[in-house]
């Protein structure tokens, strides 16, 4: 009685801890392209805007996933297909992300307010600094065969200051590091950092911020490739820095 007893309880804990949850949308924006497909990111999928293993159904104007082998407690956002197209509130202002609780073999109804790219309200403009240039839109990777923008931050007194020698700091994930309108939910302000503290007395850093691949953000920076999430350029990506 005891060795069923624990092994019915035992089941119990495997079947709590590995489960599946249907996510049922039952209202989109008006606004939201119909040619359009919705899409799951979160930390379950490495944060995959358009991952095909997680692109809702449409059924009857509603839409519907289910997520097999869900342990709970995870984070994740809709999308449309990229993180410009990531969903906002009803202004089409940036929301924090939404946490699925464990739900063991349940339904989740939840309903979309808003897209980020579909902003009602305020209009973002540049919060760069003046000292942040565009090096290039399309800097070719040869490594990769790719392209790619490249931005530069020059120190507050080097065009003032020619014979002065600086560090320089390489980034990736460009379009956070300066700017609020190329940023993910918000710049890193790594420009406005840098200023402050040369105003204060730091010597000055150059830095060169190279953008991300969206979608094949990890294949570039994982020198590792995983069956599920991709990598395995990283070597390729490491010899453009070094080399290019």
């Amino acid at each position: 009685m005891k060795k069923i007893l624990l092994t019915y309880l035992l089941f119990l804990v495997l079947y709590n801890s590995i489960a599946q949850v249907t996510i049922r949308v039952t209202g989109i924006p008006a606004n939201t392209p119909t040619t359009d497909n919705l899409y799951i990111a979160g930390s379950f999928n490495n944060w995959n805007p358009n991952d095909t293993n997680f692109k809702l159904t449409k059924v009857d104007n509603r839409y519907k996933l289910t997520i097999p082998d869900y342990k709970g407690n995870e984070e994740y956002k809709f999308t449309r297909g990229s993180w410009t197209t990531a969903e906002g509130d009803s202004n089409g202002n940036v929301i924090k992300n939404r946490t699925l609780e464990h739900v063991v073999n349940g339904v989740i109804n939840v309903s979309i307010a808003g897209w980020e790219d579909k902003k009602i309200k305020e209009i973002i403009t540049s919060t760069a600094l003046p000292n942040v240039k565009i090096i290039s839109n399309r800097f070719f990777i040869p490594q990769l065969n790719k392209f790619r923008r490249v931005w530069i931050y020059l120190p507050n007194d080097y065009e003032t200051n020619l014979t002065k020698r600086y560090p320089v700091l390489y980034m990736h994930d460009g379009q956070n590091c300066f700017d609020k309108t190329t940023a993910f939910s918000n710049e890193w302000g790594i420009d406005e950092t840098l200023s402050n503290k040369q105003n204060n007395g730091d010597k000055g850093c150059i830095v060169v911020a190279v953008d991300n691949g969206g979608a094949s953000r990890l294949d570039e920076y994982s020198p590792y490739n995983n069956p599920k999430y991709g990598g395995g350029q990283g070597d390729a990506y490491v010899d453009f820095l070094a080399l290019t």
